[in-house]
């Protein structure tokens, strides 16, 4: 079954068009990657599938018009993990707390015992336990990022949206956090923006490249990532040989002085 189908999808910001005819479709238990160049439309293309910005063209949630919901059930439905959120004045609980606002009413809002154990079971998991009770502010862009993903998960949703999660992470943490999605996508269809090819390729069952605002390619990560098509989009040479692990296609960065004829090792 489908949870996201997208079709002609067009968007931008005022007169600026930056996605252009956009049609694409998201399984369930899939972790879908979104890849592409600077200014190639990936972050457009999440706030439009959350409506943050205005669109042309149908998008469907498992079969419905997402134009036809309420923002409490698109809130249910769909979560966003954002590259650049702000910090309200708050501390880490209360932040992870918001994520079932769209579980309350507006006068009503508190937290049931189920609830709380569902904030601190995830918390633990995720390793940002120790940060509960320190304000958002005190943390650095990489504990902010995990607290993100974990307010994420508290909302319980059916389609995960992140751009660039793993982007101010460090290797542990990136691959735990992949990891981990890898366990939720039974649950959960994951949509990911990557700058990382390479992770893309290790943790995606398909992967979707933008350029200037299209679809380029989509399909799973051998069949799409190849040389000429990644040199074609990043405009840049790269070699790209299966890796040890599941043959997975893995791209090398091809340094000038190999262009030039200087490299001598």
């Amino acid at each position: 079954m489908n949870v996201v189908e997208v079709k002609n999808l067009s968007a931008g910001y005022g007169e600026r068009q930056v996605l252009h005819g956009v049609s694409f479709e998201v399984k369930e238990k899939e972790i879908m990657g979104i890849l592409g160049p600077n200014g190639s439309g990936k972050s457009t293309l999440v706030r439009a599938l959350v409506g943050a910005i205005g669109s042309t063209g149908v998008i469907f949630y498992k079969g419905e018009d997402v134009r036809h919901f309420s923002r409490q059930r698109l809130a249910k439905t769909v979560a966003v993990v954002s590259q650049t959120p702000s910090r309200p004045p708050m501390d880490v609980f209360s932040y992870l707390a918001l994520g079932r606002y769209p579980y309350h009413g507006v006068w009503e809002f508190g937290l049931s015992c189920e609830e709380k154990e569902m904030i601190f079971s995830l918390s633990r998991q995720f390793g940002v336990e120790r940060f509960l009770g320190r304000k958002l502010s005190e943390l650095s862009g990489g504990e902010f990022q995990m607290v993100q993903i974990v307010r994420a998960l508290v909302q319980q949703p059916e389609l995960l949206l992140m751009d660039e999660p793993t982007a101010h992470l460090d290797i542990h943490h990136q691959v735990r956090i992949l990891d981990w999605l890898e366990i939720l996508k039974e649950r959960i269809t994951v949509m990911i923006v990557f700058h990382d090819i390479n992770l893309a390729a290790l943790y995606c069952d398909r992967v979707m490249i933008l350029s200037e605002g299209r679809v380029e390619g989509i399909g799973v990560p051998h069949e799409v990532l190849t040389y000429e098509r990644l040199e074609r989009v990043f405009g840049t040479p790269v070699v790209v040989y299966p890796s040890p692990l599941e043959g997975r296609p893995h791209a090398y960065l091809v340094p000038a002085r190999f262009l030039r004829g200087d490299n001598h090792g």
